[in-house]
């Protein structure tokens, strides 16, 4: 629920224990036949290192369009965060619990920092990650309002207080993607979150780390993580 807050949190640990953050726009560089050599950096740096690991979350279409284009969507998604009663903690934790209704989730306000009762709907159509605006047009409004309506009637009223709209980044199958580039030895590919990833991140992460390695031994895991060589359309499997 605090995601950005934690991703603060590891990246800083990160650093203080001798690794190094470097913000740029990355292609992929030299190859010697299967092995990627290095990673080019937007000005002209390059990195290398033994083994690369792209976890491009939305941009994984434009970055490798005829690998992913096909099996990553990318929607966008539309949160809401309504005002609460002063006063009233029904709609705050520990007092209420997350929920899920179709075609919306959300959780209560978050004390002490909240930003409020949060509604996440479905959103619009992939856009460029890099070019699309994050915000909601006011047609947007009318699905949580429906929502509170049939749900939670006493919020009816509730002021906006923030608005947000972000990318999915779903794998067509519903799978994380855990796998290898077919084209490069030393490549991984990490992507397919669906939104959830996060919520899986301490497992997900040990994971990752061990198929990385080549100390896990699930074959089944494994198979299901695979970066699946059918081609796949809009509509799904083909």
């Amino acid at each position: 629920m605090r995601a950005r807050r934690a991703i603060e949190s590891v990246a800083r640990v990160f650093k203080e224990e001798g690794g190094t953050i470097q913000i740029g726009r990355a292609a992929l560089g030299a190859r010697d036949g299967s092995t990627l050599r290095d990673v080019s950096i937007e000005g002209g740096d390059t990195l290398s290192a033994e083994t690369v690991i792209f976890a491009c979350g939305p941009w994984f279409p434009k970055f490798m369009p005829e690998l992913m284009g096909n099996r990553i969507r990318i929607p966008m998604g539309h949160v809401f965060y309504f005002a609460v009663p002063p006063g009233d903690t029904r709609f705050s934790f520990p007092n209420m619990p997350s929920y899920g209704v179709p075609g919306c989730t959300g959780w209560p306000a978050l004390p002490p920092d909240h930003r409020g009762f949060r509604v996440r709907t479905g959103g619009r159509p992939p856009e460029d990650p890099d070019t699309s605006d994050r915000w909601i047009p006011p047609e947007g409004h009318e699905r949580p309002s429906q929502m509170l309506e049939c749900h939670f009637p006493d919020l009816v009223s509730a002021a906006v207080n923030e608005t947000r709209a972000c990318h999915y980044e779903s794998s067509v199958d519903g799978n994380f993607i855990v796998d290898r580039h077919p084209d490069f030895d030393n490549v991984w590919l990490l992507g397919g979150g669906s939104a959830e990833a996060f919520k899986f991140g301490p497992v997900l992460g040990e994971y990752i780390a061990r198929r990385v390695l080549d100390v896990e031994d699930d074959p089944d895991l494994a198979e299901g993580f695979r970066l699946k060589k059918e081609e796949f359309g809009s509509g799904g499997r083909r």
